[in-house]
């Protein structure tokens, strides 16, 4: 009799547990689908970054604007506007990075998750990445004219590759 009782007890308490184990999963999921934690980790992992469509970009990811007043920045013939448009350069490469889902929490571990067929120029990338991270490192750091028109034309390439230019 006390057997049968403690049976009942452990069966209730199996049942009880596994009703509270499917609400918690379904509630997990709920709030993974509600937040971006779905679509930037899970999604990744299975399906990798957003593909870009062959036409018809949406209007979030275009960077006309933005590289229109980066590109000015090399009209003025002032070294420190060199600096920042190779900076601004890189951040909205990065931004872009960021919208189209590449994993990673810095620049340089998106440019690693990159596939090689979705960015043929990454080498280059990488490049004016490391252009770019001498410039904020380094005090004394010397930027021509030249070879930031060079990283202009890398990053440029890139935004192209990625169809958002």
């Amino acid at each position: 009799m006390i057997n049968s009782i403690i049976n009942n007890i452990f069966l209730l308490v199996q049942i009880v547990s596994g009703i509270i184990s499917w609400i918690m999963f379904i509630l997990i999921v709920y709030l993974a689908m509600k937040t971006d934690f779905w679509q930037k980790k899970i999604y990744n992992v299975f399906i990798g970054f957003r593909k870009l469509p062959e036409e018809g970009l949406d209007h979030s990811l275009k960077v006309n604007k933005e590289w229109d007043n980066i590109m000015k920045r090399l009209d003025s013939k002032d070294e420190a506007n060199y600096k920042l448009a190779v900076i601004e350069a890189d951040k909205l490469l990065d931004t872009v990075l960021k919208k189209l889902t590449i994993p990673g929490s810095t620049m340089g571990e998106r440019l690693k998750a990159i596939p090689s067929g979705q960015l043929p120029s990454i080498d280059n990338v990488w490049k004016v990445h490391k252009l770019r991270n001498h410039i904020v490192h380094t005090t004394d750091f010397i930027l021509t004219d030249n070879k930031a028109k060079q990283a202009m034309t890398i990053y440029k390439q890139a935004f192209k590759e990625l169809k958002v230019l």
